[in-house]
């Protein structure tokens, strides 16, 4: 679920226009924040051999019905962003944010049996820096949490 405070959630950050000019740039991911955080979780858990009902795929379809038993598993973006403005003629700051809460519910999410949250930000202005920085974030928290055997364990 998207938690960040923007209307599109395509977006990824605002910088500004090349020296000289005045205005910003609007920078888009081509789907939804949220759900490429979802995938790329989904994908992380696949790949550790668990099975996983996308819902990022077709949530308002269901496909077949989970096991009665079976947890699952939600998350927040709460930050994925990047922005930079411009300090002097040709000065600029910037920096990008990355913080996702991920929950292991019980059966139909009574209980939250785990959680953490990543957080992240990085003080790099120019934008190729801070997608990278994104990316990597996002990576890292996907490869800490279906390597953490506290996670696994409340899978059961």
């Amino acid at each position: 679920m998207d938690k960040r405070p923007v209307a599109d959630p395509t977006v990824l950050g605002e910088h500004p226009l090349r020296t000289g000019t005045y205005g910003k740039t609007l920078f888009r991911a081509t789907e939804p924040v949220a759900t490429g955080v979802a995938r790329a979780f989904a994908e992380g858990l696949r790949a550790r051999g668990f099975q996983v009902l996308d819902r990022t795929m077709n949530p308002l379809r269901r496909e077949r019905e989970e096991e009665p038993g079976s947890p699952a598993i939600s998350g927040e973006v709460l930050a994925f962003s990047s922005s930079s403005r411009r300090t002097g003629l040709v000065s600029y700051a910037g920096g990008a944010a990355f913080h996702v809460r991920v929950q292991v519910h019980g059966r139909q999410l009574a209980g939250v049996r785990w959680e953490r949250v990543y957080s992240n930000t990085s003080d790099a202005f120019l934008i190729d820096s801070q997608l990278v920085f994104l990316s990597r974030s996002l990576a890292e928290s996907v490869e800490d949490t279906v390597n953490d055997p506290t996670f696994i364990e409340a899978l059961r």
